[in-house]
Parts: C-alpha cells; sequence; structure tokens
C-alpha cells in the first residue's frame, strides 16, 4: 500500500479534490454544462493515470547515497503488467539509468546484450573464471552468476557505497548472490597487481558517462590482456567514446599484437579482445549491425 501511495498519491489528491467539487457545485450550482465538463475532467484524469501506469510507470524512489560518482539514486519503475517492473542506479549528471535489472527476471539483460552473444557463443555450457570491472548495480554479473551458477563472478568496484547499494538494492536475498565477489580496489590498480587469470572479463569502467582516461593508456590494456586464459575473451564497453581514443586503443592492439575488433551493437560501441580462435570467425556477429575495425 504504501509503494502504492508513493507512485500515484498525486493524482490519487487530483481526482478526490475533483470529486469534491462536482458535488459542491452539484449541490449549490444549477448549470448542468458546467457539471458535464467536470465529470469529463474527472474520466480524462482517471484515463490519464491509467494511460501512464500502462505504458510509461511510475517512478518510486528506493533510496539514495554518495559516493565518488555524486549523487545517487535507487528507483523503482512499476508498470501495469508487474513483469516489465524494474530497477534503475541513477547517477547525477547522467541522463538515464546507470545500471537497471528487470525485477521479476534480474537475470536477464537490460543493457548489455551482446555481451550475452559472447557468452553464449564461446561459454555454453560452463566459464572456469570471470571477472567483471566496473560494478554499478550489477546487471552483467547477475545474468553471469546466473549463467554460471559453479563459477564465482569477481567484481571490482572502485566505491565502498556503490557496493553497498548494489548488495542492498540489486543482489540481496536473490540466490546469486553467493557466487557473485566483490573486490573493493581501483581497477587500475587491481589489474596491474593480481596474478588471477580469467577465461572472460567484462570491462564496464565510467566515472558518470566517461571512460577513465586510463582505460586507454597502453599499460592498463597490456595488463588487461595478460588477465585472460588461453581460448579467453574480454569485452569492453567504449560507451560514447570519442573516435580518436578508439583509435588510439586499437593502434596499441597493434602493437601489442594483440587480436581485437570493434562493433558497433544498437547504441552500443563494443571492443572485444581474445585469444580464441572461434572469434575470428566474422560469421559469429552477423546479426550485429555493423563491424567497424578488423585487426589481425
Amino acid at each position: 500500500m504504501s509503494r502504492f501511495l508513493r507512485a500515484y498519491g498525486k493524482y490519487l489528491i487530483i481526482i478526490l479534490f475533483a470529486i469534491v467539487l462536482i458535488n459542491i457545485l452539484n449541490a449549490f450550482v444549477i448549470n448542468t454544462s458546467l457539471i458535464v465538463l467536470l465529470y469529463l475532467y474527472f474520466v480524462a484524469i482517471v484515463f490519464f493515470v491509467i494511460h501512464m501506469y500502462a505504458t510509461q510507470g511510475f517512478y518510486i524512489k528506493k533510496g539514495t547515497l554518495n559516493s565518488e560518482y555524486g549523487n545517487i539514486e535507487i528507483v523503482d519503475c512499476v508498470f501495469l503488467n508487474y513483469r516489465k517492473n524494474f530497477r534503475e542506479m541513477r547517477v547525477d549528471g547522467v541522463s538515464g539509468a546507470y545500471s537497471k535489472i528487470n525485477l521479476k527476471a534480474p537475470e536477464k539483460l537490460q543493457f548489455y546484450q551482446y555481451c550475452e552473444d559472447v557468452v553464449n557463443f564461446l561459454f555454453a555450457n560452463s566459464c572456469e573464471r570471470i571477472l567483471v570491472l566496473g560494478g554499478g548495480g550489477c546487471g552483467v554479473p547477475i545474468f553471469l552468476a546466473t549463467k554460471y551458477r559453479e563459477c564465482t563472478v569477481e567484481v571490482v568496484e572502485i566505491s565502498h557505497e556503490v557496493i553497498k547499494a548494489s548488495i542492498e538494492y540489486f543482489i540481496k536475498s536473490n540466490y546469486y548472490q553467493n557466487n557473485i565477489a566483490f573486490i573493493n580496489e581501483d581497477a587500475l590498480n587491481y589489474v596491474q597487481s593480481t596474478s588471477q587469470k580469467y577465461e572472460f572479463v567484462f570491462c564496464d569502467l565510467f566515472i558518470g558517462d566517461k571512460i577513465p582516461s586510463f582505460v586507454f593508456t597502453k599499460a592498463f590494456i597490456k595488463n588487461l590482456y595478460n588477465l585472460l586464459l588461453n581460448n579467453g575473451a574480454i569485452v569492453v564497453n567504449m560507451g560514447n567514446a570519442r573516435k580518436n581514443n578508439i583509435c588510439s586503443f586499437i593502434e596499441v592492439c597493434k602493437t601489442l599484437s594483440i587480436k581485437a575488433n570493434i562493433y558497433t551493437h544498437h547504441n552500443s560501441i563494443v571492443l572485444i579482445m581474445h585469444k580464441n580462435k572461434l572469434l575470428d570467425d566474422k560469421q559469429i556477429y552477423s546479426d550485429w549491425i555493423c563491424q567497424i575495425f578488423q585487426l589481425n
């Protein structure tokens, strides 16, 4: 009931005001046309609320916190069709959601569907070790932890507050929480210092809506690639990176003899570095919109 009132309280107040006003006028005013107009106004409000609920949903704030990223809000969007209800992590100065999960099916990716394409092709049945750089609301870690329940998904996140929010609002009380392990550390330091090797790495590093500049450096790219086991792959979310930064990344890969491809998938720019011969086959990306670069 409290969630319903937070979402629709202001509309209920408008409807109640309209009902009271109609009854007052009905008692003291003889002008029938005015009464009819008010009734129509009341019906229009009711239909508007139903339409909003069905098509756009209503946002309910679940919590706020301050972190290195700025002010972070956790909000739920509820729909008439409850299966569409989702939860978002939003950051100051960033339009749209920072992270997003479906509350009824959190294991289904709302963003980064290309990540699902890659792991389904390479690691259909099992994956030895998985690393995610940049936690956010853990949409990708939840998907991976659900798909590979025998594998621990390690999530490197610099912000303790973001980790706290991820556990409280996105992971808590779900069966997959047992195979998601957080590492509260700067990704730059982690890839440089760890001796651990991984079969799949997802790099999703952002400060607000910008990729940190160190992601495009030779040292970071080399250390990132060295995390891979044989036949492993790294997916890098390039977001809205500038063309010169993307070209710089490609040139570094060339100098390091790293196999890498950059693709567009819907509105996403995706870079894949790999040690897997299967990824040399362009056919697996036939449903992706276009290939920008091919490095051999």
